[in-house]
């Protein structure tokens, strides 16, 4: 099946786009457009080194990625280059949609199953510029895994996937803007029946940054409980 790519009007000045084929990091082997700002922790392999692990052990065998605040699509060009899965790729910023488009149709080949769109994800959808989680991949088979990285809506994106949230094969790494945000997103997972763990800042991010450094955000990782048998 040909890649859907359903392009925003508005894009990035291309001029300060480069294109590069990393060698390190998790983009290891992806050819992908860099702006000044990402070029250095991008090719030393130092953008979000901290999930690194935790990305690549959720993306081994997921059959759904959602990439909720794509930026510039660097974990879903790690996921097309990588696994099978289909890709979904949202981000309703206008500034990153150069880099964006541009990043998805380099690393996708044929047979690829890709959708791009720059619609909002919240937990109802009410006009056209909105959708869910829910709405995604609630009926979509196979293991899911959300990356949501949303500048502080990560509670109100979380709200519209109860259904996903309730399967056992679903797996996310959430970004949270604040240490509230935090405790209420690890809330509602918990609910859902979800371990929690908390990945902050590595200790030589005072000496080495990129663009997610903030003390304030940190990274969610959740997978489903696992409860041991009854006769075990």
């Amino acid at each position: 099946m040909n890649p859907e790519i359903i392009e925003n009007d508005t894009q990035q000045d291309e001029d300060s786009l480069q294109r590069y084929d990393i060698n390190r990091g998790l983009l290891d082997g992806c050819a992908v457009y860099l702006s000044n700002r990402d070029r250095f922790p991008v090719r030393t392999g130092t953008f979000d080194r901290e999930i690194h692990t935790k990305f690549t052990q959720f993306g081994r065998n997921a059959r759904v990625f959602l990439d909720i605040g794509a930026a510039e699509g660097f974990y879903s060009v790690y996921m097309l280059k990588n696994t099978e899965a289909k890709v979904f790729a949202y981000e309703a910023s206008e500034e990153a949609s150069g880099s964006l488009l541009r990043n998805l149709e380099e690393n996708t080949r044929n047979g690829h199953r890709l959708w791009y769109d720059d619609r909002e994800i919240r937990n109802e959808k009410t006009d056209r510029d909105t959708t869910t989680i829910d709405c995604i991949a609630g009926h979509e088979s196979g293991p899911v895994f959300l990356k949501i990285d949303v500048d502080g809506s990560e509670l109100e994106v979380l709200r519209g996937a109860g259904r996903v949230l309730d399967r056992e094969d679903t797996r996310l790494i959430v970004r949270s803007s604040s240490k509230h945000s935090e405790q209420e997103c690890m809330r509602l997972l918990d609910e859902h029946g979800f371990d929690v763990s908390i990945v902050g800042p590595a200790w030589w991010r005072s000496i080495i940054r990129d663009r997610n450094s903030d003390e304030q955000a940190r990274w969610i990782i959740a997978e489903k409980r696992q409860i041991e048998g009854l006769f075990s």
